[in-house]
């Protein structure tokens, strides 16, 4: 009797991580990625942000760049210098629409950037050309 495997690594939810201040954005996230077969952790805290992501091991952050504690360029630079971390890839979902924060952010390791608020559709192509993973 033999097993295959096709197919059964298409069907694992990609793992995603939240990192936004606000936690009301945070669940509107957590909503819109669980409804699209995404396993979501969240953070509220900038400061936390890299313990967190080392303990989950995400697939993919969604990192807001303005955050109070610690803002998102201080803690995407930290994420890039992880060894964990580093390879994961970081998409910036901000308000912010600052040329050089959004530059800075880029040349610090983000590979794509979406404006608030989500928008679902455009969410599922990022995530697809990103990692891969089929809706």
């Amino acid at each position: 009797m033999s097993i295959s495997l096709r197919g059964f690594f298409k069907k694992m939810k990609p793992k995603i991580l939240v990192i936004d201040d606000e936690y009301s954005f945070s669940e509107f996230a957590r909503i819109m990625l669980d409804s699209i077969g995404c396993d979501v952790v969240t953070c509220n805290e900038g400061r936390k942000a890299l313990s967190v992501a080392q303990a989950e091991k995400p697939n993919l952050i969604l990192l807001d760049l303005s955050m109070p504690d610690v803002d998102g360029l201080t803690v995407l630079k930290h994420f890039k210098s992880d060894p964990v971390i580093k390879e994961v890839p970081v998409l910036l979902c901000t308000l912010s629409r600052s040329q050089q924060q959004i530059s800075e952010a880029f040349h610090s390791g983000a590979i794509y950037y979406i404006s608030k608020p989500l928008r679902k559709d455009e969410l599922k192509t990022k995530l697809k050309k990103l990692i891969g993973f089929e809706f």
